[in-house]
């Protein structure tokens, strides 16, 4: 039975695009904002779509099961949206049709016929699917197997101090694995449950502080999108957009022209709207990330703030002068 392939050749979504970075990058605040272009869905964050390319990265899944359950559940999410079935209704949640500059659109969904018509819907709207994922452009080959030209990245980066601070309030250097109400995959090790970021240096996590994890964590997240990033070629490097948060919140209007280039859409006048929701453009106050630094000298050893002061320099020379 072994040689069983799974295969599903009739998708419905054709256009894609991920909404992906480090954890607390920020993403959420740019899918709002795009979630107001014309065609492009409301934001979803979806971890079991999320896990199928991890799984199949660590060769835990085949490549057709991977294929096929990426494929289904895209083409499920996008259909459940256009009925607004399994869409988020609660007001409190950023994912929300309340948060969202369009919340009558998914109201008027719900009284909407739902098979066939649906997929002539999608075929008249040619609806662009929106996926919030964490470091999925290093693990991006299956996405682009699928849906080729379809697919867009939009990569998120942020200052490396912002980061670490954020990543260790949300638990990143000692919760996951043990936390139930985090979603990010675990690995098993001798001693606890740990994050699967550490697969390669599992002792090493198990010895240092939740601040120096965070700052390894960071590092090695930053090397492997730089070293996919570069390995692609350029017709696959240029469906993925790079997106300072700093540049983009200070002087949002420039990215948001390049944006709706890049998606092969148009603003909306909603979109200002969805802006100023995000108080955008705002000021960065400077002072408040020199308190951080401050902090993880304390919380860290030299060895890690060594290594934290190099993703400083490269990204302060990279993606805040270019």
């Amino acid at each position: 039975m072994n040689n069983i392939e799974f295969v599903r050749s009739n998708i419905i979504a054709k256009e894609v695009v991920l909404i992906d970075g480090a954890p607390r990058s920020a993403k959420s605040l740019l899918g709002q904002i795009i979630g107001s272009f014309h065609r492009v869905e409301i934001e979803r964050m979806e971890p079991f779509i999320e896990s199928i390319p991890i799984l199949f990265h660590y060769n835990k899944i085949s490549q057709d099961a991977a294929t096929v359950l990426l494929k289904r559940e895209v083409d499920i999410k996008l259909y459940d949206s256009m009925i607004s079935r399994n869409t988020n209704f609660r007001f409190a949640d950023r994912t929300s049709i309340f948060k969202d500059t369009n919340t009558f659109k998914y109201l008027k969904r719900l009284f909407k016929n739902e098979g066939k018509d649906v997929l002539n819907r999608i075929h008249q709207k040619k609806p662009i699917f929106q996926l919030m994922t964490h470091d999925m452009l290093q693990k991006s080959d299956i996405f682009f197997n699928i849906y080729g030209s379809g697919l867009k990245i939009i990569e998120m980066v942020r200052h490396p101090i912002d980061l670490v601070v954020s990543m260790n309030e949300h638990g990143y250097g000692s919760s996951i694995g043990e936390n139930p109400l985090l979603w990010e995959l675990a690995i098993k090790s001798s001693k606890q449950d740990i994050p699967y970021y550490a697969i390669k240096w599992i002792d090493e996590f198990l010895e240092i502080s939740p601040f120096e994890r965070i700052i390894k964590i960071i590092s090695n997240l930053t090397i492997e999108v730089n070293d996919k990033y570069r390995s692609l070629p350029k017709r696959k490097q240029n469906q993925i957009l790079f997106i300072p948060y700093e540049k983009f919140v200070t002087t949002p209007n420039g990215y948001i022209a390049q944006l709706s280039e890049f998606l092969g859409t148009r603003t909306t006048r909603r979109t200002k709207n969805a802006m100023s929701k995000q108080r955008i453009p705002r000021s960065i106050n400077i002072l408040n990330r020199s308190k951080k630094y401050d902090l993880i000298l304390k919380k860290a050893s030299k060895p890690y703030v060594k290594l934290l002061d190099c993703l400083i320099k490269d990204y302060e020379k990279e993606d805040l002068n270019n």
